[in-house]
């Protein structure tokens, strides 16, 4: 679904968000909280990159209440705080681990008003 990276995580193209987040990949958004409760990916649940910074376990423990089993597609802003949380993140899951290219900007650009927003 995407593009090998160092650690045992993928980047994931956006326009193969849809799809994978349709075979049961877990969506997690690593924003402030703050800039979730704005506006997020209706599937996506929050760990904000402040839980990462302060306990990794913590964070994958999230991920995994949140069904990551069947892999993770990790989003921010513009991709950066989530390859860093991919990387934190890899190894720790049992399934796929996927960065979404671009983050949530790249997203919106090349899916426009079918992306799922709440």
């Amino acid at each position: 679904a995407g593009v090998d990276a160092p650690g045992r995580w993928q980047q994931l193209q956006p326009s193969r968000f849809a799809e994978t987040a349709a075979l049961g990949a877990a969506v997690v958004d690593v924003r402030p909280q703050l800039h979730y409760e704005i506006s997020h990916l209706a599937a996506a649940v929050n760990v904000p990159i402040d839980v990462w910074d302060m306990d990794v376990a913590d964070g994958a423990r999230r991920v995994a209440e949140a069904g990551g089993a069947d892999g993770v597609v990790v989003v921010c802003r513009r991709g950066v705080d989530s390859a860093r949380v991919c990387g934190l993140l890899a190894g720790k899951m049992s399934g796929p681990v996927w960065n979404l290219d671009g983050g949530l900007t790249a997203l919106l650009q090349e899916n426009g008003s079918t992306v799922p927003i709440v």
